[in-house]
């Protein structure tokens, strides 16, 4: 057989790779790949190829890994649930669902057969059969295709037309889909920084965190801020705590400007020329004018929390149970697993949902309850009894007042009896 051009000629060294590769009785096969790898149709008096040398390179991991056809076997889209489902039961658009399959498939697989036949590539026996049930596969989409391309024909219907309406819709499916994961990444993103509302974060922050940790320490000690003993006693240990930060703690006890006032520049020259003892940050820090304007500390941890972070730990614990919900957590996949998860979840919710009301209750009665709007509520004569009772009375009226104000969120409204944030519990039956 006389080969005269290019197009010939790679046919024929692909049609000797692939027979050699796949060995003796699988010669229409080798034609089969050849032509698919090369785009040339094999001449009419194709002659069996002469076994040769064996093919001796074995693909690298990474070759492995990129090879998806001859690595495994492709999930065949007429028997699939997942692509059956987009599927509305027309001719029209189950042609248009597996024609988009085979368009996704076929570029894979040719690929990976030109790739094995420029490379030489020698195939394991799986490999082999992988490559050739996804060939079937292949053929068995054109088939299938071709069929029902003839009954749109029949029925009047033109194929190519539906396929592009139907290129246009999911198109515009996948530019909603994308931009609903850009708001997901944002939403996440800001999230994140909302966990973290302090000056304390930022590129000084693990200096900082120093700072405050061995200053915390110094002034716990001389009675000048009372930390919950636990607190204390985690953070006084040394190094760095997973659970307490100290830019918390030292954000509360003094202020978030306090985070300007230290001298970070004079600490780390003092530390260079002989090193830092506790006592050290205490009088350095003082002489910067750094005062507690909270002494003593809440019960729980949780409360040094500003709302904004604490607001993002509940978005946090909703989001984790949706996706507990939703089957997409690798940890939690029976019943069992998912309900004692998301009960877990929702007990610590809970926590900061009832620490959260209480720090914007707090906040809006410390916005009511001045001077003048004392003054309003108090009786024109004051006996002792009244005296006694003119704060309460006054809580009480500045209470209801909160309550009834259009443009404040009704706290006994916006948390349940179990005071659990609304909106955001998930419950598992």
């Amino acid at each position: 057989m006389a080969i005269f051009d290019d197009g010939a000629k790679a046919f024929l060294e692909a049609y000797t790779y692939f027979s050699n590769l796949l060995g003796k009785g699988r010669e229409k096969l080798a034609k089969e790949f050849a032509e698919q790898a090369t785009g040339v149709k094999a001449p009419n008096n194709l002659e069996p190829v002469i076994p040769g040398s064996e093919v001796i390179r074995i693909p690298s991991k990474t070759e492995k890994g990129e090879l998806i056809s001859i690595n495994s076997q492709l999930s065949n889209p007429m028997k699939s649930d997942f692509i059956n489902s987009k599927m509305d039961g027309t001719v029209g658009n189950r042609y248009a669902v597996l024609k988009s399959e085979l368009d996704r498939m076929s570029p894979q697989v040719t690929q990976d057969l030109q790739y094995a036949k420029d490379n030489q590539l020698a195939l394991t026996t799986i490999q082999k059969n992988n490559l050739v049930q996804n060939v079937k596969l292949e053929r068995q989409l054109k088939q299938e295709l071709k069929r029902l391309e003839t009954d749109l024909i029949a029925d009047k219907k033109d194929p190519q037309m539906i396929m592009d309406a139907y290129k246009q819709s999911t198109s515009r499916l996948r530019e909603i889909d994308e931009y609903s994961k850009s708001k997901s990444e944002l939403r996440i993103k800001n999230n994140t920084v909302n966990k973290y509302d302090s000056k304390g974060y930022g590129p000084n922050e693990s200096v900082f965190r120093t700072i405050t940790r061995n200053f915390l320490t110094a002034e716990q000690k001389a009675g000048r801020i009372e930390m919950p003993t636990n607190i204390y006693q985690r953070i006084s240990f040394g190094g760095v705590d997973p659970v307490v930060d100290p830019i918390k703690l030292f954000r509360y006890h003094y202020g978030d400007d306090a985070f300007d006032k230290i001298p970070v520049e004079k600490l780390e020259e003092l530390f260079a020329n002989k090193g830092l003892r506790e006592q050290d940050y205490k009088y350095i820090l003082r002489e910067a004018g750094i005062t507690p304007v909270n002494k003593k500390g809440p019960q729980q941890y949780e409360g040094y929390f500003t709302p904004k972070e604490l607001k993002a730990e509940l978005n946090d614990i909703d989001e984790l149970n949706n996706i507990i919900l939703a089957g997409d957590s690798p940890f939690y996949k029976t019943k069992s697993e998912m309900v004692y998860a998301i009960k877990n979840n929702n007990n610590r919710r809970a926590e900061f949902a009832s620490i959260l009301k209480d720090m914007e209750f707090k906040k809006m009665l410390d916005e009511e309850i001045t001077p003048d709007f004392i003054k309003q509520v108090a009786p024109k004569k004051e006996t002792p009894i009244v005296r006694e009772s003119l704060d309460d009375e006054a809580v009480e009226i500045a209470e209801q007042k909160i309550l009834d104000d259009e443009n404040v969120i009704d706290m006994e409204d916006y948390f349940d009896k179990d005071d659990f944030a609304r909106g955001g519990i998930v419950s598992v039956i």
